[in-house]
């Protein structure tokens, strides 16, 4: 029980931490949430083993995922995905798809004869991760350029096409 107050503790310290750092960062060259990843993978399981993961902190893991993909759900506009740049979006995910299977079939469907991996690979090798680069395109000011809508957009079609 006492480990997990000090894992949140931790949590909380490095959470309350890095906006402080990021912002002392000249042109802020590393985004926030950059930095929140990068801590969370030294102190994590994996690498110190300082934060104990336990039902509680994988609770709080949850919950932050799905308030961040609620939050990138915000963003998306449905008028961009079904718009030229939504048809290409589309185009695209479906040929990184076409090829991703081609190679994890060739992988595990040829060498090891496991069509099942070779479909979850070309799965995972296909998805994006949108609801992690929102933050950032935001930090950034990026969401209303060009170069913003077409992530938002082609990110959007790598998630939801996975799904």
């Amino acid at each position: 029980m006492q480990s997990e107050y000090i894992s949140l503790a931790i949590i909380v310290a490095i959470s309350a931490i890095v906006p402080i750092l990021a912002d002392r960062i000249p042109k802020k060259l590393i985004p926030e949430t950059v930095f929140l990843i990068i801590l969370g993978m030294i102190v994590g399981p994996h690498v110190l083993n300082i934060v104990q993961i336990d039902e509680s902190i994988d609770l709080i893991s949850e919950l932050g995922m799905v308030f961040l993909f609620l939050l990138a759900g915000y963003e998306i506009n449905p008028k961009d995905l079904t718009g030229s740049m939504g048809k290409t979006a589309a185009v695209a995910w479906f040929a990184s798809f076409a090829l991703a299977l081609v190679v994890t079939f060739l992988v595990f469907g040829k060498l090891i004869g496991d069509v099942h991996a070779s479909i979850a690979y070309a799965i995972a090798l296909s998805t994006t991760a949108v609801g992690t680069l929102m933050p950032i395109l935001k930090e950034r000011n990026l969401l209303n350029t060009k170069v913003g809508k077409a992530v938002i957009t082609h990110g959007s079609y790598g998630e939801l096409m996975t799904v």
